[in-house]
């Protein structure tokens, strides 16, 4: 049997960088990299969050399928169908 949580861990290595941040000091939501920020309004960052989520349900979808002994073959597979799913 598969080690699920495994991965799961390896999927998160792959998904693009996922930041989205509230600051606690102003309590205004953010996104970006620290030198690049951008605000957010609190409508954005809820559509942002069930972007982030959906992708990440998308790649787990994907993982269930994948074959418990994969090939080099699948693993090329599966990154880019994660790669659309992301990029999507």
């Amino acid at each position: 049997m598969r080690n699920f949580l495994a991965d799961l861990v390896a999927l998160l290595e792959i998904v693009p960088t996922i930041r989205l941040i509230s600051k606690k000091e102003t309590g205004r939501w953010t996104t970006g990299a620290p030198q690049s920020e951008k605000q957010l309004t609190l409508e954005q960052a809820i559509e942002k969050a069930r972007l982030h989520r959906d992708q990440l349900l998308k790649g787990v979808e994907l993982l269930e399928r994948f074959p418990a002994k994969g090939t080099d073959e699948d693993y090329e597979r599966l990154q880019l169908e994660m790669n659309r799913g992301f990029w999507s």
